[in-house]
């Protein structure tokens, strides 16, 4: 059997610890050119065969491509074919991420299983397969594997070529570079429990210091998780002046990079401390202004309306000042200036629910200084009407390398509806990415951000905007029992504009970072951990999205506890999996944030929590992933008491 004059081989396999042999083909794929990898096929047939040369099976149980071969063959049933594709370098480079290959087969559903046989930073020399009749040498010189899924309607050949050209859209990226790639450390301030980032941290060969408050999971140097971090470090986290001292005093026997923190609240003392210690960094000035809702209105000339109150009396006063009492203009928007999520973020059509707004913004404790509680100012401005998105960036030196623009459906303050709280507030329900925004549209949401971005003061990193487009030529409506961004059938004659609402100097929240990242292929939070380390050869090789596009639709579901109480019930997976297995197939990732038998936090709460946070997929398209996801969460029942 050929394929464009390239000839199968053949020779027999000798399983370890069988005593049959199996037949074994393979066949050196043609190079794809654009590639630093080329590939080889195996085709391996579980039928009893003997030979006088066999391939012996992984003798040496440390051989890590035999030992994968192996399980492959011991997974299927017997008489069965596989097919593995065997990744090997087309050229001399050293390895940028030893994970590389794997992060970005995610989702590919050609694939069974993936494996890496290679450390990041390591130097790789080019094979010549073609060149060789020893299936060993190749084997040998293989730095991946991948094992195709069977398919009956679809021979392991076919699926085998397929799967060559995913790779081409999805490894046509500079995976192996010419120069060393030195050791890095890098510290983090505040660790929270994200062990995949931790996990691409360590992928990339550079070194993790947790810098956090006792008591953290990465503290426990025999923990399960301790390996993803060299170093523990306890400081006190307070977000009081004194912090960036704190943090330079914490790495003094530490030769670190970089420096960065997933919390807004801290994106300021960690730019003071990176320049102390001479760390790859934005200006602080730049991440005080992001950080302060405020101060982001007053930096953007276009929004001078909006009004800063340090307290329900200060407010009270203003609102009814015998000299100039405040003027508004109802609805508004109320929100902490140095808020964390949506927390606290209400619309208010009066000035009763004005008052109990800001209240509310104001009892939030931000820390403690001088023995006292610290609140954050409260931030009022008139409520801008259009759809929502959310806007990420990869940047450097001003450029923008990759940019993609998602989806952010009404909430509650949005649809002039109240929780059962009677809160007209402003939590996120659903993200969806793509965006269905028309492209000019589209163009001018990036290039405005983009703009104020740079008067803010940021020229490289990872951003993630929110904002609106006031007078878009789109609204969410139904239509055929679907919710969704569609055309308005009488567009303003106005022309759209960009109001922003507020500008995140990191990448965005977990599971939002996950769903955009397998999307696109784009690690945000790979990209931002690079940005801290200085290192532009990896930032620009990275900010490479799949040829093709997006690989499906997604949506990042977020789901609300209907009230406070103890939930009573176990897992809703386990039920959703037994009553409805293809619903549960959409879902890629889910975490609860409750175990059956703990306190749930009620929604209206200051520091409310989302009951379950999901990632759905489809491949059919947009619209069954909307119909898909209203199914999941009318099935996704949770009892609390």
């Amino acid at each position: 059997m050929s394929k464009a004059g390239i000839t199968w081989q053949r020779c027999s396999y000798l399983l370890r610890g069988a005593d049959n042999y199996l037949t074994l083909r393979w066949r050196k794929e043609a190079r794809q050119r654009l590639l630093d990898i080329q590939t080889v096929d195996l085709i391996i047939q579980n039928t009893i065969t003997a030979s006088d040369n066999p391939v012996h099976g992984a003798e040496d149980e440390g051989h890590a491509v035999f030992e994968f071969i192996d399980r492959a063959i011991q997974d299927v049933e017997k008489h069965s074919t596989i097919g593995i594709k065997l990744i090997l370098p087309a050229c001399d480079g050293h390895v940028s991420r030893s994970d590389m290959i794997d992060f970005r087969m995610i989702g590919c559903e050609l694939v069974s299983s993936v494996s890496s046989f290679v450390v990041s930073r390591q130097h790789l020399h080019a094979v010549q397969p073609h060149k060789s009749e020893d299936i060993l040498g190749i084997i040998g010189s293989t730095v991946c594997a991948i094992l195709v899924k069977s398919a009956p309607d679809c021979s392991i050949e076919l699926t085998l070529a397929k799967l060559e050209l995913e790779l081409l859209n999805r490894m046509s990226i500079k995976w192996l570079l010419p120069d060393p790639i030195p050791y890095r450390r890098i510290a983090i301030v505040r660790c929270q429990e994200e062990n995949i980032s931790y996990e691409t941290i360590r992928a990339m060969g550079i070194g993790l210091i947790v810098l956090d408050e006792p008591g953290n999971y990465l503290e426990d140097p025999q923990g399960p998780s301790a390996y993803l971090r060299e170093a523990f470090i306890p400081i006190d986290l307070n977000p009081d002046l004194g912090l960036s001292r704190r943090i330079v005093d914490a790495l003094k026997d530490y030769h670190v990079d970089g420096i960065f923190t997933r919390l807004d609240i801290h994106h300021t003392s960690v730019a003071e401390a990176c320049v102390m210690l001479g760390l790859p960094t934005s200006p602080p000035s730049a991440f005080a202004c992001a950080t302060d809702k405020y101060a982001t209105r007053m930096n953007d000339a276009e929004s001078c309306s909006a009004i800063c109150v340090t307290s329900v009396e200060d407010l009270e006063q203003r609102l009814h000042s015998a000299i100039s009492p405040l003027q508004l203009n109802y609805p508004v928007v109320v929100k902490p200036c140095s808020g964390v999520k949506s927390w606290c973020v209400l619309k208010a059509d009066s000035e009763v629910e004005l008052l109990a707004a800001v209240r509310k913004a104001h009892s939030r404790v931000i820390g403690h200084e001088n023995g006292k509680s610290m609140h954050s100012p409260t931030m009022i401005e008139p409520y801008v009407d259009g759809p929502e998105f959310d806007i990420n960036y990869a940047m450097w030196n001003g450029e923008i390398l990759f940019t993609d623009v998602s989806d952010n459906f009404p909430c509650a303050g949005d649809m002039d509806t109240t929780t059962g709280f009677l809160e007209k507030d402003f939590q996120e329900t659903l993200f969806v990415y793509p965006t269905l925004l028309p492209v000019s549209e589209q163009a001018l949401l990036v290039n405005t951000l983009h703009q104020k971005l740079l008067n803010m003061g940021f020229r490289s990193g990872v951003f993630h905007v929110e904002a609106r487009v006031r007078n878009s030529t789109t609204h969410y409506a139904h239509d055929n029992g679907t919710f969704d961004l569609m055309p308005k059938s009488d567009p303003t004659s106005f022309k759209p504009s960009i109001f922003m609402i507020e500008v995140n100097a990191r990448p965005a929240g977990y599971y939002g970072l996950q769903a955009v990242t397998w999307t696109f292929g784009v690690d945000y939070l790979a990209l931002h951990v690079l940005r801290c380390i200085g290192d532009e050869t990896r930032f620009r090789a990275f900010a490479n999205p799949f040829q093709d596009g997006p690989q499906y639709s997604s949506a990042l579901v977020l789901i609300m506890p209907e009230k406070g109480g103890i939930l009573m019930s176990p897992d809703p997976a386990q039920e959703l999996r037994l009553q409805r297995p293809d619903l549960m197939d959409m879902i890629a990732m889910y975490h609860n944030t409750w175990e059956k038998g703990q306190q749930v936090i009620p929604p209206d709460a200051v520091d409310m929590m989302f009951l379950t946070f999901m990632i759905v997929n489809s491949r059919i398209g947009r619209k069954d992933l909307l119909a898909k996801q209203e199914e999941i969460r009318r099935n996704w029942r949770a009892v609390i008491e």
